[in-house]
């Protein structure tokens, strides 16, 4: 993640506390819904949008087209329809997980 996503670029990813996005130091479209909301921010409707984002039923995120995707364990269990979408490229796979950029 570190060798191919920018620092400013914000990656897609289930909303989770321990995502390999973050623990490469790159910023996430939503981290930890309840880590967010213990701040006083207000996460649910991103997050309801990131996973219609991942179940393919919408195109941005609150009008943010994520230009990078990860696809592992936790995204896969968080969104079951998950769907891989035909214009997003695959840029590095460390199995289980596969980096997208669209």
């Amino acid at each position: 993640i570190q060798k191919y996503v920018p620092v400013t670029a914000p990656i897609a990813t289930a909303s989770v506390h321990n995502s390999p996005a973050t623990l490469a130091g790159r910023t996430l479209l939503l981290g930890y819904a309840a880590h967010v909301w213990s701040h006083g921010a207000l996460p649910w409707n991103r997050e309801r949008e990131i996973k219609e984002y991942f179940e393919g039923t919408r195109n941005t995120v609150e009008n943010i087209d994520p230009q990078y995707i990860l696809i592992g364990p936790q995204e896969l269990s968080a969104y079951p329809d998950l769907v891989i979408r035909s214009k997003w490229q695959i840029v590095a796979t460390h199995v289980p997980y596969k980096l997208f950029r669209q």
